[in-house]
C-alpha cells in the first residue's frame, strides 16, 4: 500500500473510532485544519479507493467511514514504481548505501533509474547526510563515488530504523508472501533459528520481539552477502566488559553462540565473535514468555521502576489502578526495555499513531512519567515507540476495570419517582454509578463539593448553571431516554478515554 499522508491517516483513524457521522467542522478541529482541507482529503481518499467510496457523506450529517472496506485493506491504489515520491527515492538510496557500507558506489549508477537532475541529486545528498547525523554516520563523496562511514553497530541501527522497520509489520506479513521484499531462503533460515531459540530455551518470543530478532539476523546476512569481511575493519573480539556482561545471562549467551555458529555454516563463513554479543544484546532485550508457569525473578531496579510508573500514573490520571493485576505484566515488559535502552536497541511500534489517537491522555501522561524515569533512574531517553508499548499496559488495565460514570439523579424533591429512575438506570447501565439522588435546591452545593461528577440525569428541565453534562429524561425512562443516555455516556467516555 502506498504511503498515506499524516492527515489522511489521522482522518481514517479518527473515523474508525466513531460509529456515526462526524461533521467537517468537528474533523477540522481534530486535524487542526480548515473544513475545505477536510473536503479535499475525503475526495482524495475516495478517488484512491479501489472498491467504491471509502468515506460516505450525507448533507447535514457529515462523514462516516465504511469500516468493512477499511478493515479489508484494499482502499488505496498502489503507486506505480516509476512514479515514486522524493521521500521514497531518498529512502531507496539510503538503503542501497547503508547495506554496502563502507564500500563506495558511483552516484550516477545509483541515480540513473530515477531520471533526476544533478541539482536534485545534490539536494538529496544534503538531506541524506543530515539524516545520518543522528546515527553518528558520515556520508562521504570523492568525485563520482559516494559511501557511508561509521561504526558497524551504528550502521545496523540506521538500517533497522530507516529501512527495515518500514518493511516489517509482523511475522505473518513476513512469512514468505509472494511479493515479499525479503530473500525467501534467508527468511526461511531465520525463521528456523527463531524456532530453535524458542525450543531450546523452552520459551516463546512474542510480537514484536520476534520481529526485532528477525530484523537483526536478516541484516547480518544481507550485510555479509553484499560486503563480506569488508564490514569488519579488524578482528572484532569481545572486550573484558562485554564478557562480564555476558556472565549475567550465561544461558542466553550460549544460545547466541549456537545461532551464530549455525549462521557460519549457512554462509560458509566465519563471523567474528562480536556477532555473538550483538545477538546476545537483542535476546536479553526481548521479552521471553516461559512455557512453564513459574514466576520470573524481578530485580530491585525493575521493581522500583515498575512501582514508579504505577504510582505516578495513578496520581496523574486520578484513578485507583489495580496494582496486583498490572505489576507483573508491566515488570516483564520493563525488564527487557531497560536492556534495550542500555544497548541502544530500538523496537518499532506499528500501532503508535493509533495508540496516540485512541489513548491520547494516557500516552501523554506516560510520556511525562518516562522523562522522570530516565532522569531518576539514570537511563537513556525513552522514545515514543517505547512509550506507546507502556501506554497499552495502562489502557488495558483501565479498560478491564473501567472508571464508572459518576452520576447524580435530580428531581424537584429528590425522592419518589427519582428513586425508581435510579433503579432503572443502574439496572440498564452497569457502567453508571449513581452517587446520589438530589433535589433542585441543593444541586449546586453538591456539584461544588463533589467535583468528580460526570453526569446529571434530571426529570425536570435544567438551566445552563449546571456545568457538567446533563440529560432530561421522563420519570418512566422510555426507550428513547435510554438511547439518548447511551449516546451521552459514549460521548463522556470518549472524552475521558484515558480513564475509562
Amino acid at each position: 500500500m502506498s504511503l498515506i499522508s499524516k492527515r489522511k491517516k489521522t482522518l481514517i483513524l479518527y473515523l474508525s473510532n466513531k460509529k456515526d457521522f462526524v461533521t467537517a467542522k468537528d474533523l477540522s478541529q481534530v486535524l487542526d485544519t480548515s473544513e475545505k482541507t477536510i473536503y479535499r482529503l475525503v475526495k482524495q481518499l475516495n478517488d484512491e479507493s479501489t472498491d467504491g467510496l471509502l468515506i460516505k457523506s450525507e448533507r447535514g450529517r457529515g462523514y462516516k467511514l465504511d469500516y468493512k472496506k477499511y478493515i479489508e485493506g484494499g482502499y488505496i491504489k498502489e503507486t506505480p514504481k516509476m512514479n515514486i515520491s522524493p521521500i521514497e527515492r531518498r529512502n531507496n538510496v539510503i538503503e542501497e548505501l547503508l547495506f554496502i557500507s563502507p564500500v563506495a558506489k558511483n552516484i550516477s549508477e545509483i541515480y540513473e533509474k530515477y531520471y533526476v537532475s544533478d541539482t536534485v541529486i545534490s539536494s538529496d545528498e544534503k538531506i541524506i547526510a543530515n539524516n545520518f547525523k543522528r546515527y553518528n554516520l558520515k556520508l562521504e563523496r570523492h568525485n563520482q563515488m559516494i559511501k557511508v562511514l561509521g561504526k558497524e553497530e551504528d550502521i545496523r541501527k540506521a538500517i533497522k530504523e530507516l529501512v527495515q522497520d518500514n518493511k516489517i509489520g509482523n511475522m505473518d506479513a513476513l512469512h514468505l508472501a509472494p511479493d515479499s521484499e525479503f530473500n525467501r531462503y534467508d527468511a526461511q533460515f531465520i525463521f528456523s533459528q527463531i524456532k530453535t531459540i524458542e525450543s531450546k530455551m523452552n520459551i516463546t518470543l512474542p510480537y514484536p520481539y520476534n520481529v526485532n530478532i528477525f530484523s537483526h539476523l536478516y541484516i547480518v546476512l544481507s550485510r555479509f552477502r553484499k560486503v563480506g569481511t569488508k564490514l569488519y575493519r579488524k578482528s572484532q573480539q569481545l572486550s573484558v566488559k562485554d564478557r562480564e556482561a555476558a556472565k549475567e545471562n550465561p544461558e542466553i549467551f550460549v544460545m547466541a553462540e549456537k545461532i551464530i555458529n549455525n549462521i557460519n555454516r549457512y554462509l560458509q563463513a566465519e563471523l567474528p565473535e562480536m556477532e555473538v554479543y550483538y545477538l546476545y544484546q537483542y535476546l536479553v532485550s526481548s521479552r521471553m514468555q516461559k512455557e512453564t508457569s513459574e514466576d520470573e525473578t524481578i530485580d530491585e531496579e525493575v521493581e522500583s521502576i515498575t512501582n514508579f510508573y504505577i504510582d505516578e500514573m495513578m496520581f496523574r490520571l486520578g484513578v485507583n489502578i489495580d496494582r496486583t493485576a498490572l505489576f507483573h505484566s508491566l515488570a516483564k515488559h520493563i525488564k527487557p526495555m531497560i536492556n534495550r535502552l542500555n544497548h541502544g536497541i530500538s523496537m518499532k511500534n506499528n500501532l503508535l499513531e493509533q495508540i496516540k489517537l485512541e489513548y491520547t491522555e494516557i500516552f501523554n501522561k506516560v510520556s511525562e512519567v518516562s522523562v522522570l524515569v530516565s532522569k531518576n533512574f539514570h537511563l537513556p531517553d525513552i522514545n515514543e515507540d517505547e512509550t506507546g508499548f507502556l501506554t497499552l499496559y495502562f489502557a488495558q488495565i483501565i479498560e478491564r476495570f473501567p472508571h464508572k460514570v459518576k452520576t447524580l439523579i435530580m428531581c424537584t424533591t429528590g425522592v419518589g419517582t427519582s428513586e425508581l429512575l435510579r433503579v432503572k438506570v443502574e439496572r440498564k447501565f452497569p457502567e453508571v454509578e449513581v452517587v446520589d439522588v438530589v433535589s433542585t435546591q441543593n444541586i449546586n452545593e453538591i456539584l461544588q463539593s463533589q467535583t468528580d461528577i460526570d453526569l446529571v440525569i434530571s426529570t425536570i428541565r435544567t438551566s445552563d448553571y449546571i456545568k457538567v453534562p446533563h440529560l432530561l429524561v421522563s420519570a418512566m425512562f422510555t426507550l428513547d431516554d435510554q438511547e439518548r443516555l447511551a449516546d451521552m455516556i459514549e460521548g463522556i467516555r470518549y472524552d475521558k478515554k484515558s480513564i475509562v
